[in-house]
C-alpha cells in the first residue's frame, strides 16, 4: 500500500509539473498631453489604465514632473468607468516632462513645450447704421490653443481726410469676448488690434467699414432741374425732434453779422435774437440750422420751425446769410448768392432783392425765406434765382399753391405768405398793408 501510495503522489506530481504557470495580467498606463501650452495656464493631462485591455475603474493615478535627475509629485486623479484620469499640471518653466505612475507601472513620457500662442480676432459689425442710431461691434478673441484670450483690446476709428483715433481702450471677458456700441455719425472705418501678452502673441487687427445711412429717404430732383450752388453740408442736429433754442445773440456771431447782414441804422441787436433748431436735409439727415429774428416773433419761429420738423419738411440749408459775404447789389449779406445756394434765411438788413434802394421785410427780422431756389422770387429782374422752378409744385419742398403743407404750416404759426405766387419763398410774421417784395 505505501509503494502504491508513493506511486501515485509521483504521478500526479509528473502531471503538475507538465501543466504550465497561468500568465501574469498585463497593465498599460498610457498618458496624453498637448505638444504646447500658454504660459500662465495649465497643462491638461490624460491618462488611460488597463489590465489586460479592460479598463481599470476607480485607480488612484499619480502624475509625476521630472525635475533633473528626480520626479516630483505633481498631482493625482481617479480613473473613471473606462480607466480614464483626468487632472491639470500648471505650467512652468519653458519644457516640461510628466509621467504617470500606478502601483509599479510606469507610463511614457510626454514633454511639454511652454511658449506664448498665436491668436486670432473675430470681428462682427453691422455693415450700415443709421444715423443717430446705434450698433454693436463684437469681438471674439482666440488662441492657437484653443482656449479665449483675455486681454487689452484697443478699438480706433477713422473718417475720410481724417488720421486714425483712439476710440476706447477695453478688456475681453473670461471667454475673450468684447461688446463695444458705436454711433457714427459719417462713414466711419473702424479697427480693433489685440494687445500681446504673456500667454499670447498680438493677433493681426482686423478693419471694419460701418456705412452712415440716412434716416429718411434723401430727396430726389428731377433730371432736368437745375441745381443749386453746393453748399457744404451744416453739422448733425442734435437733441431729440426740432430742440429749439432761442437766445440772445452771442458775440461770435454778432461779429459775424456787422457789416454784413447788419450795419448802422438797422435793428439793435437788443430787438434780435439767434435761433438753432434741428430740420430735415434734403439729404434725409437731421441738421442743425441757425437764423437770426426779431424777438417780438421769435415765438413764432420757435413754432414753426418745430412744426416744419414734425411734417419732415426737406430743408437744403440754414446758414447766416453772412457767409455769402456783403454785397453793395444788396446792401447787406448777398441775397443774390444766398438765393442760389438754396440757403433758408430770415435776418438781413438789406434792400429789396432786385430794388435797391427800398428796404427789405427781413430788414425787421420778422421775415423768412424757406428753400429760395425751388420756390423762385419775381423781382424787377425777373425770376431769380431760376426760371425752372416757377410753376413746379413737388413734394414738401417746392410749393406754389395756399393748400400746400408749408403754407399751412406757417399760416398757422403766424406767418403770411405775404406776395404768394410771386414770391413762394417768402414769409411774414405779420401782416403788411401793401406789397413791398422780397
Amino acid at each position: 500500500m505505501r509503494l502504491l501510495g508513493s506511486l501515485l503522489a509521483a504521478a500526479i506530481a509528473v502531471v503538475l509539473l507538465a501543466v504550465p504557470p497561468a500568465d501574469a495580467a498585463t497593465v498599460s498606463l498610457v498618458l496624453q498631453a498637448p505638444e504646447a501650452v500658454r504660459p500662465g495656464t495649465s497643462v491638461p493631462v490624460v491618462a488611460t489604465l488597463t489590465q489586460d485591455g479592460v479598463p481599470v475603474a476607480g485607480a488612484t493615478v499619480e502624475v509625476e514632473q521630472q525635475d533633473g535627475a528626480t520626479w516630483l509629485p505633481a498631482g493625482t486623479a481617479l480613473t473613471d468607468a473606462d480607466g480614464v484620469a483626468r487632472t491639470t499640471v500648471p505650467s512652468s518653466g519653458t519644457t516640461m516632462v510628466l509621467r504617470a505612475r500606478y502601483a509599479g507601472t510606469v507610463s511614457n513620457q510626454a514633454t511639454v513645450t511652454v511658449r506664448p500662442v498665436t491668436s486670432t480676432l473675430a470681428v462682427a459689425a453691422p455693415r450700415a447704421i443709421v444715423d443717430e442710431q446705434a450698433g454693436t461691434i463684437a469681438v471674439a478673441w482666440t488662441g492657437a490653443d484653443g482656449l479665449p484670450v483675455t486681454g487689452t483690446v484697443l478699438v480706433l476709428q477713422h473718417v475720410a481726410g481724417r488720421p486714425w483715433t483712439r476710440l476706447t481702450t477695453r478688456s475681453t471677458d473670461a471667454n475673450g469676448r468684447l461688446a463695444v456700441v458705436v454711433r457714427p455719425r459719417v462713414d466711419t472705418w473702424y479697427r480693433v488690434a489685440g494687445a500681446a501678452g504673456t500667454g499670447w502673441l498680438a493677433p493681426p487687427s482686423q478693419d471694419r467699414a460701418i456705412d452712415n445711412r440716412p434716416p429718411l429717404r434723401p430727396v430726389v430732383l428731377p433730371a432736368q432741374a437745375p441745381r443749386p450752388t453746393r453748399l457744404p453740408a451744416q453739422r448733425r442736429a442734435s437733441g431729440a425732434g426740432a430742440n429749439v433754442v432761442v437766445r440772445a445773440i452771442p458775440a461770435t456771431v454778432w461779429n459775424r453779422m456787422t457789416g454784413i447782414s447788419w450795419h448802422r441804422g438797422c435793428v439793435a441787436r437788443s430787438s434780435l435774437r439767434y435761433l438753432e433748431t434741428n430740420y430735415w436735409g434734403f439729404d434725409g439727415y437731421r441738421h442743425r440750422g441757425e437764423l437770426v429774428v426779431r424777438a417780438s416773433v421769435a415765438y413764432k419761429y420757435r413754432a414753426a420751425m418745430s412744426r416744419l420738423y414734425a411734417a419732415r419738411v426737406p430743408i437744403r440749408a440754414m446758414y447766416l446769410p453772412d457767409r455769402f459775404g456783403y454785397s453793395r447789389k444788396s446792401g447787406g449779406a448777398n441775397d443774390y448768392a444766398s438765393m442760389r445756394a438754396d440757403n433758408t434765411s430770415a435776418f438781413n438788413c438789406r434792400w429789396v432783392t432786385g430794388s435797391p434802394g427800398r428796404r427789405s421785410p427781413h430788414a425787421s427780422g420778422r421775415s423768412i425765406d424757406i428753400n429760395p431756389f425751388e420756390n423762385p422770387y419775381y423781382s424787377a429782374e425777373g425770376w431769380l434765382p431760376n426760371t425752372w422752378w416757377r410753376h413746379r409744385q413737388i413734394g414738401l419742398y417746392a410749393w406754389k399753391t395756399g393748400s400746400h403743407p408749408v403754407v399751412r404750416i406757417m399760416r398757422a404759426s403766424g406767418f403770411a405768405w405775404t406776395y404768394g405766387t410771386f414770391d413762394a419763398q417768402h414769409f411774414d410774421g405779420r401782416y403788411l398793408q401793401r406789397r413791398v417784395g422780397d
